[in-house]
Parts: C-alpha cells; structure tokens; sequence
C-alpha cells in the first residue's frame, strides 16, 4: 500500500501500488488528484506512531474483512459506553456482534435497526436523553449494510459527539484499532504443532472464550499457548494484558481460524 496527503486539505491516501496514476476525487474537497508515482509505501512505523486514529481506520478499510469492520464499530460503541445503562442497546450491540459471524442474516439486522428505532427518547434539552440519543445513533450505525461505512460512522460520532476529552478518546481509539487488528504489517505465525496439541485443546479453549465472551480467560488461553510451545511473545503478551478485550481481538481470532490439528 502506498500514502500521500491531498494537496487541498492534507487529507491521507491510502491506495494499493496497483493504482498509481490513477485519477481520483478527494472525498473531502473534491480536488481531481492523481496517485503519484512518488507516493511514500506505507511502513509498520505509520500505524504504530505516525498515524491519527482516523488515517488507521482509512488504512484498514482497504485490507478487512466486513466482520472485523462490524466488530470494530461494536467495540467503538462500548469503548464510549452508550449501552452502559441502556439494556437495550446492550443487547443490540450483542445481537450485531453475532451477527457479524452471520453477515447473511439481513432479516435479523433490519429487525434489530427497527427495535433500536423505538428505544425511548429523552425529553428535549434534557443531557441524559441527549446522550441516549446520541448512543442511540451509534447502535444504529453498527447495523449499516456497508461495514465500512459502520465503522467510519461510529468512529466519526466517537470522535465528534462523544469526544469531549478528545486526546482520551484518540488514545482509546487507538488502543481499540490495536486490539481488534493488532499491527497489520508483522503477521504472527504459528507452528501447527501448537495448535495439535492435546487433540486441539488450545483451539477448543478460544472457541469456548469466545461464545461465552468469558475474556477474562485469554491468560488462562495464552499459559495453554505457551505449554503447547507457543514462543511468540507478542501474541502471549496481548493475550495476557490487563486491558478490554472484545469480539474481533486479533489474536483470539487468530487461534480460530487456523486448524485444530495438522493432517
């Protein structure tokens, strides 16, 4: 992938290589703009350091799953805690979550979008419902048919309407992109034999932390990984920090999706 900031308003660009002397329009001010043929590659520094939160978002839009996007809007909508006190909202933001594993299950989507509709309103000028309302626009947001457009959206009211203390809200959003994603540039391998260890008991173990959202578990998870002769420190290390730890964390999703055990 390959950046380089429009001319007109310094907004980030990020496109595959592929695109290079392609004409486009600035979504932002709509300058017709060509891909440079100097555009500087994108580095693991970029997303670590350099980026803002919102210049991460636009990198991983070009490379993730519809599943993770809808995840990563969920978690935009716990991270602000608007279901906190909402039990509604909670078990919308629960039911899009599942359904993020079941992206066909559009009846169910356009059922939720209809329930978090008829979420009851506060009175005009009053703060509580203002903010009600506000978490309510979130919710509705995650169920967007488009996930890249559920993503931006959340991430835009997390930034604009639920960013009072805006350097807190750019770090925990930060803090969020890593959980779900990790670092996009270094990939993390595993040797087959840990996940045939015990008849795959690790990948049994992640599948069960992950139906029950029983989170609290990953270190338990990771001692299992590291016994099984699991040697990368960073996957250990994400597993066993004391943070939130959401549907859609990188690792977790990486111990499901490889095989139970080797042919």
């Amino acid at each position: 992938m390959i950046q380089f900031h429009c001319p007109c308003c310094a907004t980030l660009m990020i496109f595959p290589r592929t695109k290079m002397g392609t004409s486009f329009y600035c979504p932002r001010s709509g300058a017709r703009l060509t891909v440079p043929d100097h555009a500087r590659i994108c580095h693991s520094e970029d997303w670590l350091e350099r980026w803002t939160p919102w210049e991460m978002l636009v990198f991983i839009t070009r490379l993730a799953t519809g599943r993770k996007l809808r995840l990563l809007a969920c978690g935009c909508c716990r991270l602000c805690g608007v279901a906190d006190d909402l039990p509604e909202l909670a078990a919308l933001l629960q039911l899009t979550e599942h359904l993020a594993d079941q992206e066909e299950c559009r009846a169910d989507l356009l059922a939720a979008h209809a329930r978090v509709s008829r979420t009851e309103r506060g009175p005009p000028g009053d703060a509580e419902g203002w903010l009600t309302q506000a978490g309510r626009a979130m919710v509705r947001c995650t169920m967007l048919s488009d996930a890249r457009l559920a993503a931006g959206a959340t991430f835009h009211h997390a930034l604009h309407t639920h960013g009072t203390l805006r350097s807190a809200t750019r770090e925990k959003l930060r803090g969020l992109l890593f959980e779900i994603f990790g670092n996009p540039f270094t990939p993390v391998a595993l040797e087959p034999a840990c996940m045939a260890w015990q008849g795959g008991k690790v990948r049994t173990m992640a599948q069960q932390i992950y139906a029950e959202r029983a989170f609290r578990e990953l270190p338990i998870l990771a001692d299992a990984l590291e016994e099984a002769g699991c040697e990368q420190a960073g996957l250990l290390a994400h597993l066993r920090a004391a943070q939130t730890h959401l549907r859609g964390c990188w690792a977790l999703d990486l111990l499901l999706t490889l095989p139970a055990q080797t042919v």
